[in-house]
């Protein structure tokens, strides 16, 4: 073999190595966008394949959601971040609030607390109607969860993918 049938052949090599490579540095960019880890006792699952929505797609309670944008006083100083949290009362449905508990359409959802886990007084909302099209009531699986009980209702604009647990 010549020289330059060596060159040729490692070329070819080359761009063999290049064209298998293509589909997993593509499926590898992918994934952080398409999965959600989630460090937070608040729900019991830990892993999530997101979903991404369109504005036409329909969010049902009981669906995990993953929330763009959140804000608090009560976490880091006010700091944005994302969530996961679960659907409890959509738009339509009806929301009672009385001494700090929560229902849907007659179910019972669970209490406020009046106290963060750090010893912060909380202010919990409170509202009781017919949940307004456009926002959502979110809750989280676990009675320390910091969720709709004391953000208010989640913009569902706001609201970037469903998520399907895996772990």
């Amino acid at each position: 073999m010549t020289n330059k049938e060596r060159v040729l052949e490692s070329k070819k090599k080359s761009v063999w190595l290049v064209l298998l490579l293509i589909p997993f540095v593509y499926i590898g960019s992918r994934i952080p966008e398409n999965f959600a880890v989630t460090t937070s006792a608040s729900l019991s699952h830990r892993i999530y394949f997101l979903v991404r929505l369109k504005k036409e797609d329909k969010i049902h309670r009981g669906d995990y959601v993953w929330i763009r944008s959140l804000s608090s006083k009560y976490i880091d100083d006010g700091k944005e971040f994302s969530a996961i949290k679960r659907v409890a009362c959509n738009a339509g449905d009806l929301l009672e609030v009385s001494d700090q508990n929560y229902s849907c359409n007659g179910r019972y959802l669970g209490r406020a607390k009046r106290y963060s886990l750090k010893g912060v007084l909380l202010k919990d909302f409170i509202f009781n109607g017919i949940i307004p099209e456009g926002e959502i009531f979110v809750m989280g699986e676990h009675k320390d969860s910091f969720d709709s009980r004391y953000l208010g209702f989640i913009k569902r604009d706001n609201i970037g993918a469903v998520g399907i647990p895996i772990i």
